[in-house]
């Protein structure tokens, strides 16, 4: 079309209006233009081998598509293996130190924590879409929070009841308080998308119910004889 134009000094666009008229009107019985209309084709022949052509790229592009697909589900379950990985090794960490730590107050704390960083894991592995939301938890708050157990099983250790370890050993028993509180309103947050979803379908339903005269209904008429 672009060839047509310059030969005869017009537009594209007005040799295109006229073409797509001639071939309306029979003079081109066999032509036919191509899917971005930048083309003129003017066998049948020829036509059949430019669809052959756009089936084999539009198949070529759509399992290319779907190998991205794949690509990226793979990677995504690649670096929630990796994730789990790491969480379990936390936890042994975790374990291991509180064992060793025999404070019945403090070795309640650190139970407590485990008992939630095991649910975060576990709401994570069943729901992988909140992966997005464990990128701090897991560069920086669970590997302080590990760093400062082992802290104070260290302290615990040396048998020493001096101010400086006393007060260190208190400060890390206050702050795995605010620790658990942060760590479960964490998991709450891992539950916001799929608690606003089931609270809407639940008041569709109610809505659906009541509208239909199968619940006590706001509407007037509503209750089904």
């Amino acid at each position: 079309m672009e060839e047509l134009a310059a030969s005869i000094g017009k537009s594209q666009e007005y040799v295109l209006k006229d073409v797509e008229k001639m071939m309306k009107l029979g003079i081109f019985p066999q032509a036919h233009l191509d899917e971005q209309k930048t083309c003129l084709i003017l066998s049948e022949a020829t036509y059949n081998q430019y669809l052959e052509c756009q089936k084999a790229l539009k198949e070529r592009e759509k399992e290319e598509e779907l190998r991205k697909i794949s690509d990226n589900e793979t990677q995504e379950n690649q670096a929630l293996q990796e994730m789990m990985t790491q969480g379990r090794n936390y936890l042994r960490i975790l374990k291991e130190a509180n064992d060793a730590i025999p404070g019945e107050v403090i070795s309640r704390k650190i139970s407590m924590l485990e008992d939630v960083i095991q649910r975060i894991f576990d709401t994570v592995l069943r729901h992988p879409d909140q992966m997005g939301e464990m990128e701090q938890f897991m560069d920086y708050y669970l590997p302080t929070t590990v760093k400062l157990v082992n802290a104070y099983r260290d302290f615990d250790s040396t048998g020493i009841e001096g101010n400086n370890i006393i007060n260190a050993k208190k400060e890390i028993e206050g702050t795995l308080d605010t620790i658990n509180l942060a760590f479960e309103r964490l998991l709450d947050d891992l539950y916001q998308d799929t608690a606003m979803d089931i609270t809407t379908d639940a008041s569709v339903l109610q809505t659906m119910l009541k509208k239909n005269g199968w619940a006590e209904s706001d509407f007037t008429g509503g209750n089904k004889e």
